[in-house]
């Protein structure tokens, strides 16, 4: 059976189709114990679990167990809910017994299997033919995006494309702390609502989060007052200056990055491919670059590298070489 992707495995979930075998394969903790919680709930109502929901470790030899237990019929349920965790680490012969079952899998019994690797493929062949594989490996770039928004929408809400990027940096792909925040900021804004940067930023006040966006945003606008109240805050906070600084090169690189790419007659979705971006992001910095010339950019870099070396090198107060940069930001030379 090929591999599932997860619209595909949930909109079969939501059928009431089931499979005879499941392999939950990859390392991300958060998606296979969501999956399989959602398997358990399809299979068996809960007034039924105690006596047809069974969970056992294969790195404790207990397969012989688990398979004796998936060939007995179930007790006054429709059907029972096997489950073998880390089949990954299966001796040979317990490999054999495995892909004998799967052979002739009993169709009364759901068997989820878990594992990791990259050679589950090649040590359990035919289970993973017969199985359906649904894979939970880490999420990155547009796949963590995405699962951010589908996850939005399960609340009830949308959320803007500044406040998914503003989520990933504060968070980056730490599923449980995601799902967390993204609950808090559903039952904040309301059902219907649109999650905006600013209820992340009210809501999840971490140092990063603030940092990275509410700074760049008003050196992108040239708004110099609200970039020199971040910057105190921040170092009122004790955020180190040079996380700072660093914060204010990311925000010049991406208008120069942003506005080379515009100039190569490249689109708003190149752009965001390139950039690897959200396409509204680079929409507003595509806005912001337009009140920099890219000569103006260059010099900004070069200020910006100036400051690093007096961070380094001069006894003149940290606050002063970043004010004196944003300065520049936001004001010109």
């Amino acid at each position: 059976m090929p591999l599932l992707a997860e619209a595909e495995f949930l909109s079969r979930l939501d059928k009431g189709e089931l499979e005879a075998l499941y392999l939950l394969w990859g390392e991300e903790v958060y998606l296979v114990r969501t999956y399989l919680a959602l398997l358990v709930d399809r299979a068996l109502a809960p007034a039924l679990r105690d006596l047809n929901y069974h969970v056992f470790d294969a790195g404790e030899e207990a397969l012989a167990e688990a398979l004796g237990v998936a060939q007995t019929l179930p007790m006054l349920a429709p059907r029972r809910v096997v489950v073998v965790h880390h089949v990954h680490r299966l001796r040979h012969a317990e490999v054999a017994l495995l892909e004998q079952y799967a052979a002739q899998p009993v169709a009364s019994t759901v068997l989820i299997a878990t594992a990791t690797g990259n050679q589950v493929e090649k040590t359990l062949p035919r289970f993973w033919q017969q199985a359906a594989v649904v894979a939970c490996h880490r999420l990155e770039g547009p796949r963590l995006q995405a699962w951010i928004r589908r996850q939005v929408r399960q609340h009830g809400c949308q959320i803007a494309a500044a406040a998914v990027e503003a989520l990933v940096q504060a968070h980056e792909n730490d599923l449980y702390t995601l799902a967390g925040e993204i609950a808090k900021l559903c039952t904040y804004a309301g059902e219907g609502a649109t999650i905006t940067l600013e209820d992340v930023q009210r809501l999840s006040p971490t140092t990063r989060l603030y940092s990275l966006f509410a700074l760049s945003d008003a050196l992108g606008t040239g708004d110099l007052g609200q970039a020199l109240a971040v910057v105190d805050g921040l170092l009122r906070q004790g955020e180190p200056p040079l996380v700072i600084l660093s914060m204010i090169v990311r925000q010049v690189r991406l208008l120069w990055a942003v506005k080379h790419l515009a100039a190569q007659r490249q689109d708003l979705t190149q752009i965001a491919k390139t950039l690897n971006l959200p396409r509204a992001v680079c929409r507003q910095l595509l806005g912001q670059s337009r009140r920099y010339s890219s000569a103006r950019l260059r010099r900004l870099y070069t200020a910006a590298v100036e400051a690093d070396m007096a961070f380094k090198t001069s006894a003149q107060p940290a606050r002063a070489i970043l004010e004196g940069l944003i300065f520049r930001c936001c004001l010109g030379d």
